[in-house]
């Protein structure tokens, strides 16, 4: 049987994600759950643990996701094509005022989040671009330490939220839009014609 504080996480992030993080109180997630909310005040300090620890849970579920999708991958691009669909499919279940959310309110959370891609998601996808080079998919002439580091700094500048403000851009819409514009930039013509078969065989990730 889950442990009752797993239980309020899980019910946590599940609020978390359907009406963005600060809207959501520590009565919310007690209501949701039938228990008082001096139960959940048993397990956790206060609001700001339950987040830290709800983004830890994304966290290592999204390394492990990660590196299921680096290590099953036949090449570079459909470690990248598979990876976006990932993403794709985690923005479809996120309110888009989530990481707005954590970064301007939750900074212990955020820089979880920061480090997580810096330490391993951005490090995986220098090699990832380097791999790619190697087998002819991307171009000889690109950087992959200036693409991916230009690449997370955009995902902080969207998450933001002054840039794409969420009442007028639809974030997963950017995301997508963002990723379609620096794939199509570093592909060679191979590139181009291997991305274009996974496209047309709907290659689930």
């Amino acid at each position: 049987m889950q442990d009752i504080s797993d239980q309020i996480i899980q019910e946590a992030a599940s609020l978390f994600l359907k009406y963005g993080i600060k809207s959501v109180t520590m009565d919310d997630i007690s209501r949701s759950m039938s228990i008082s909310k001096k139960t959940v005040y048993q397990y956790f300090h206060d609001k700001n643990e339950i987040v830290n620890k709800v983004a830890k849970l994304h966290l290592e579920t999204e390394k492990e996701n990660f590196g299921q999708i680096q290590a099953n991958a036949e090449n570079a691009i459909e470690k990248l094509y598979r990876h976006s669909l990932f993403i794709r499919k985690s923005f479809e279940k996120m309110n888009p005022v989530v990481l707005y959310d954590l970064k301007k309110y939750y900074k212990e959370a955020w820089q979880l989040f920061v480090d997580y891609k810096k330490d391993v998601f951005s490090k995986s996808m220098i090699e990832t671009l380097k791999e790619g080079i190697e087998q002819g998919y991307f171009r000889k002439n690109i950087d992959p330490e200036i693409l991916i580091t230009l690449r997370f700094e955009i995902l902080q500048l969207i998450a933001d939220g002054s840039i794409f403000p969420p009442d007028k851009y639809d974030f997963r819409d950017v995301q997508i839009k963002l990723f379609d514009h620096f794939i199509h930039g570093i592909l060679t013509e191979k590139g181009h014609v291997l991305l274009n078969d996974y496209i047309k065989n709907h290659i689930q990730p």
